[in-house]
């Protein structure tokens, strides 16, 4: 555009920045520099730092004139998420400044929306001086041409299925036009799909993609998505999280995404609630008023009990708001909030010592719309925190405390036949975190029959931690390992140690007190769920195939007369359960194991089989003396990836001399070692590497290098003496409370 003030000699400024192309592809980007003055200038020597670019050959730039920088022509590129770009003369002067940014204020719509940033006013700096239009290097901007009219806009989006089946993902789209839409050659960046054929969307008419989406073409961590027509114009951008202040029953929880009002940005995400998956279907009201939203919300943590609980937070755009507040497991009382100057403020009056308290914001837009923190959609209905009481007890575990109501709770430690995400409701607080609308059941197959139970604890949609800094990962459940058949609460621990020292696959454990309401539960371990966070640590693919080996399960060809049914109780399908395939890899592995020969089965491990895992897991079993895992507790995988089996070792409570008698169970002294040349060989694909060269060398080799370290004089001796010190105290007390040992 031309200057909107008379200057004189040589005025020359940034124009317009295109920093984040619709193609992602950054050979489209560019930047432009224009002479706004009445003189001409040489750039020969001038600079742009930021993309650290020289103009290096004599290049004059007339009045009225542009000087277009490609992508292609610099070294750096311009960052999609914001840069600082400083134009400098050839004596090193400034002669222009601009620091843009993909978040507010500066418009989103040249944030991979298709515009660029366009320069409106010559002799301003910041957010201000600058407006989103269509590209147009070279040339001077008209805002009038800004964008083409919008035919087509993001209604729904569902990018996590509850059952993780990705063909059941789909974006919905809606004809926002006045005439029906030739929807051929259409695209919805962000995927890899567009229309290829002749379908015509009548005004107000939705279409969803359903079963047509690439099998990772939604995020289940985040996209950004356009629609793009077939010129390459974009017509809408909507873009959603996994976390944050996006609806957490999206994420694999049973809903979608569903837009309030195609008028306002799709990238707000209190313009989505979450809902029942409803493709091809549009929304009745698609004109409602964005849920407003709580931000920064701070309050005390772990207050004293004369101490009150002052909560605070950014309003957004609330103009009333009020706190709702729960003392362990009483009914909810309102206290006293406030807003000043876009600041809320609130406070819960001091409680007693030990105290659990949940509590909510609750707020009102001008157009009358509530918004709640934590949001709608959420995992949590309430934050939380525990009033401080004095240390009475010595120890030093970490502690993780469960609140839960007597009558749940007797409810929930005999029930013995809950499975997958159901639960109890359980608040959990670990490592400073207060945890509400959590869940925990009894986990195991014979273990639930147990006096002292197995649990697994899973945390609210949405929510994931890592202790504290107590586990080496983020997770969202996890295992109470009881120790049930275990006096001395170690087994499992130093399984986990020799893991970790042989440096393969190895699940995470280390004890930990449990209470529930403050009073003690029990010494349990901590256990690392092997679920899809412990496959992603693990480095598996997303695409990986893998069975839990039940019952009796030794990969025999006897496997292969059981039904259906009956072949998955052997082997429980934990990945793509929604392919009804009849577990044909695995019977196919099961068909291969037992028809080759000797030599031919070594050629075949070479090729399809992670040799080194297996090696791995055979060697460390060996050293721990794991009674059980050939046949049930292990894990087979398929990633096809890398095309190569593997099998993962699991369940490490039976080790060390231990195995499961009946009747007397933990009760029993007694524990007896395999002689070490003749460790069992009670799995197919096991026996290969314990049976055949060179295979069977490699096995002893590795266990005879972890044994020199593992088994050296003094080594579990001293880990020994280390968690004793450490548990002592807790597991004199949880003998007391009289367990099965």
């Amino acid at each position: 555009m031309l200057p909107e003030v008379s200057v004189k000699g040589p005025i020359v400024r940034f124009s317009e920045i295109m920093y984040h192309s619709p193609s992602e592809d950054p050979d489209d980007e560019f930047i432009e520099i224009t002479n706004y003055g009445d003189e001409a200038v040489n750039l020969q020597h001038w600079c742009i730092s930021g993309i650290s670019h020289c103009i290096s050959e004599a290049t004059n730039l007339d009045p009225g004139s542009f000087y277009v920088l490609n992508q292609s022509e610099f070294d750096g590129n311009l960052s999609n998420s914001g840069e600082r770009l400083t134009l400098t003369d050839s004596l090193d002067q400034v002669v222009d400044v601009v620091e843009y940014s993909d978040s507010d204020p500066w418009p989103p719509q040249a944030d991979g929306g298709g515009a660029s940033l366009h320069r409106m006013m010559t002799m301003r700096r910041g957010v201000g001086a600058w407006a989103a239009g269509r590209p147009t290097p070279g040339e001077f901007f008209v805002s009038e041409l800004e964008q083409p009219e919008r035919e087509l806009a993001i209604s729904e989006v569902h990018y996590h299925s509850v059952d993780d089946d990705p063909q059941k993902a789909f974006v919905e789209v809606v004809n926002v036009g006045l005439e029906p839409l030739n929807l051929n050659g259409w695209c919805i960046t962000g995927t890899s799909f567009c229309w290829d054929n002749s379908r015509t969307l009548q005004p107000g008419s939705a279409e969803a993609t359903v079963g047509l989406l690439g099998s990772e073409d939604l995020s289940r961590s985040g996209e950004r998505l356009r629609v793009v027509d077939p010129s390459g114009a974009v017509h809408d951008t909507a873009a959603y999280l996994d976390s944050g202040n996006w609806p957490a029953l999206a994420d694999g929880h049973g809903a979608s995404l569903h837009r309030r009002n195609l008028e306002v940005s799709g990238e707000e995400p209190g313009n989505w609630v979450a809902g029942v998956p409803s493709p091809g279907v549009p929304n009745d009201d698609l004109e409602m008023s964005l849920i407003p939203i709580f931000k920064e919300v701070r309050y005390t943590e772990s207050p004293e009990s004369s101490e009150p609980i002052r909560i605070t937070g950014l309003a957004g755009d609330f103009v009333s708001v009020r706190l709702v507040y729960v003392v362990d497991f009483g009914t909810e009382i309102e206290a006293e909030a406030s807003i000043n100057d876009g600041l809320v403020t609130a406070s819960i009056p001091p409680q007693e010592e030990g105290s659990l308290v949940r509590f909510r914001l609750i707020g009102e837009s001008s157009e009358g719309v509530e918004g709640t923190w934590p949001i709608a959609g959420d995992g949590m209905q309430y934050g939380g925190t525990i009033v401080q009481s004095p240390v009475t007890v010595s120890t030093g575990l970490p502690i993780l405390r469960l609140f839960m109501p007597d009558e749940t709770w007797a409810e929930a430690k005999d029930d013995q036949f809950l499975d997958g995400d159901e639960g109890y409701p359980v608040v959990v607080a670990l490592g400073g975190t207060v945890f509400d609308n959590a869940k925990m059941r009894i986990k195991g197959n014979q273990a639930r029959f147990n006096k002292k139970k197995k649990w697994k604890i899973m945390l609210p949609h949405g929510y994931e931690t890592d202790g504290g800094g107590l586990f080496r990962n983020s997770v969202d459940q996890f295992d109470l390992l009881p120790a049930a058949t275990d006096k001395s609460f170690s087994r499992e621990a130093l399984v986990a140690d020799l893991q970790t020292l042989s440096g393969g696959f190895s699940q995470e454990v280390f004890p930990m007190r449990v209470e529930r309401n403050n009073d003690f539960l029990g010494l349990f371990l901590y256990g690392e769920s092997l679920d899809q966070e412990w496959r992603d640590l693990m480095g598996f693919s997303s695409e990986v195939y893998v069975w839990k080996a039940e019952l009796v399960s030794k990969l025999k060809p006897s496997d292969l007369l059981y039904s259906d049914s009956k072949f998955g109780q052997h082997y429980e399908r934990i990945t793509k359960d929604w392919i009804d395939d009849g577990d044909v890899l695995l019977r196919n592995l099961i068909s291969t194991l037992s028809s080759l020969s000797d030599n031919e089965v070594v050629s075949w491990a070479y090729k399809n089989v992670d040799v080194p895992q297996v090696v791995e897991s055979l060697a460390t079993m060996r050293i721990v003396q794991h009674s059980e895992w050939q046949h049930k507790n292990y894990f087979i995988a398929f990633d096809p990836a890398d095309a190569k089996w593997r099998l993962v070792p699991m369940d490490f409570d039976l080790t060390f001399g231990r195995f499961y008698q009946s009747p007397c169970n933990a009760k029993c002294d007694a524990i007896r070692a395999f002689t070490y040349i003749e460790y069992t060989k009670e799995n197919r694909l096991a026996e290969i590497f314990l049976t055949n060269e060179p295979f069977r060398s490699m096995v002893d080799r590795r266990t005879r290098e972890l044994s020199e370290i593992f088994l050296a004089d003094g080594y579990l001796e001293q880990r020994l003496e280390e968690l004793l010190a450490d548990m002592e105290e807790d597991a004199t007390e949880d003998r007391m409370l009289g367990w099965a040992y």
